[in-house]
């Protein structure tokens, strides 16, 4: 194991010293926490280090962590990869600020996630949107529709490009024909959730494969990482200076040790583990999908299903259900009565998400549960058609908004407060965004359609959590004055 996971082996050889801290952070090893946080936590506490002499530095990287970065690099097949500890978030943001001019035209999937919408504010760049792929029957982006790209090629050509691909529900675009579509001086792809697509042949392909400059990895989503950790790979070598300047620049100067170690752990476990352990996760969840065909009351998105509506093919460990007697939420309610907690609660469907942290033992438990599930759904209750309105209204709010305002000088504009129900036609100043999956349903600098007024009170009668608003509730939005 020596020198496979340099930043560990780093950590152990430093706590093995003894030393006594008299530096942060101030809890000092764990000696400093209430009962309760050490009892909990006591046996990660004393990992939670800072940059001592043999630990290296994530801002000047020339030990350990260089080192692990660099292992990273070869088990991804990248040219660099570089380590976030402020999740794919802050990737974006690097990479956005690497490629973009501010001023200058960006363009991006309209199903990005909220912080590709926070780069452009950071850069300034003007959102140009790639034409997508709307499905009426589940209510959700499938993702970029290449054929429509190519009708108006010149609108998107010869521009910086960011690709969102997969989405939250596991659909893959065709990605690889889009990128040859725009031949994009500059390109970065969003594969937050698709960090794991290296590992098996039966996964869709990775954007790695690409000629791309950077895609960025949200490694904790399906990856043996702690939550809000990340990587950024970079494929060509054209930005790397400035993706590494701007890391250094949006990264928090005290990064944890605990987030980073588990970086360097996992590149260490998949390079050795990383096709085994998906051939039992991909087992797995193939035999989930089997048995949820049989359920009676429960729909299953199917590959086939996906393809026929012009995509290149889904990921299979993620599994979106739906029925057509309940909603999105509801269903999502059944399944935690049989603790089953959901990825995801849309308008019509849950996403589940299987890795291969989900075992053998277990999946007569979860079979169990859906039948459970399956069985509560009522059968002489349907909501099939006030899901359909719901659906249509959403469908309509999911089209190509007006852009007045770029997000960046609507954020900096004067604003003020107005009644959501009042709001039709005004230019939105700050971002209404169901969560999860983080996909703004308004962006600053859109103008407020009707369409979109409905779809809002759609989905928070579903009890649909927001982000975003200064007023929680959204009974009240800013708008530019």
């Amino acid at each position: 194991m020596k020198n496979k996971t340099p930043l560990l082996d780093a950590l152990d050889c430093y706590l093995n010293k003894g030393y006594y801290p008299l530096h942060t952070p101030g809890h000092k090893q764990g000696r400093y926490f209430s009962p309760r946080m050490k009892e909990m936590f006591q046996s990660v506490l004393s990992m939670d280090l800072t940059e001592l002499p043999g630990l290296d530095d994530l801002h000047q990287p020339a030990g350990v962590i260089a080192h692990s970065q660099q292992r990273a690099a070869k088990v991804f097949n990248a040219n660099r990869t570089f380590y976030s500890v402020q999740g794919a978030t802050v990737g974006i943001h690097a990479a956005m600020m690497a490629l973009g001019t501010p001023g200058e035209d960006f363009v991006i999937s309209r199903h990005s996630h909220r912080s590709v919408y926070s780069g452009l504010i950071l850069t300034g760049c003007k959102p140009v949107y790639l034409p997508q792929r709307i499905d009426e029957y589940w209510g959700f982006v499938l993702g970029n529709d290449v054929k429509r790209i190519k009708e108006d090629i010149l609108k998107y050509q010869q521009k910086a490009l960011l690709i969102t691909n997969p989405t939250y529900e596991g659909v893959n675009a065709p990605t690889d024909k889009i990128l040859a579509s725009l031949d994009s001086p500059a390109a970065v792809v969003d594969e937050s959730h698709g960090a794991h697509y290296t590992f098996h042949s039966q996964l869709p392909v990775s954007a790695l494969n690409y000629d791309v400059d950077f895609v960025v990895h949200g490694s904790h989503k399906t990856l043996p990482t702690l939550t809000q950790t990340a990587m950024v790979h970079a494929v060509r070598e054209n930005y790397i200076r400035q993706i590494s300047g701007f890391l250094d620049i949006l990264q928090t100067s005290s990064p944890s040790y605990l987030l980073l170690a588990s970086l360097d752990s996992a590149q260490e476990y998949l390079g050795s583990c990383g096709k085994s352990d998906w051939d039992g996760a991909l087992e797995i969840a193939n035999g989930l999908r089997r048995y949820i065909r049989q359920l009676p009351e429960l729909e299953l998105l199917e590959e086939e299903y996906v393809k026929g509506q012009g995509m290149s093919g889904l990921d299979k460990t993620r599994i979106t259900v739906s029925s057509s007697k309940i909603d999105g939420g509801m269903l999502g309610r059944l399944m935690r009565k049989e603790k089953l907690q959901v990825e995801l609660s849309g308008i019509k469907h849950v996403v589940l998400i299987v890795t291969p942290g989900v075992t053998k033992k277990e999946i007569a438990l979860i079979k169990g549960a859906l039948k459970n599930v399956s069985s509560a759904i009522p059968k002489e209750i349907s909501y099939e058609a006030m899901l359909k309105l719901k659906l249509r209204t959403l469908v309509q709010a999911l089209q190509p908004p007006e852009v007045i305002l770029n997000p960046r000088q609507a954020t900096y504009s004067n604003t003020k407060q107005i009644s959501l129900a009042h709001a039709e036609g005004a230019i939105a100043a700050e971002f209404i965004i169901p969560y999860p999956p983080g996909i703004p349903l308004v962006v600053p600098g859109e103008k407020i359609t009707y369409e979109i007024q409905k779809a809002i009170k759609d989905l928070l009668d579903l009890k649909i959590h927001f982000q975003g608003t200064f007023d929680p509730s959204i009974e009240k939005i800013l708008i530019v004055e």
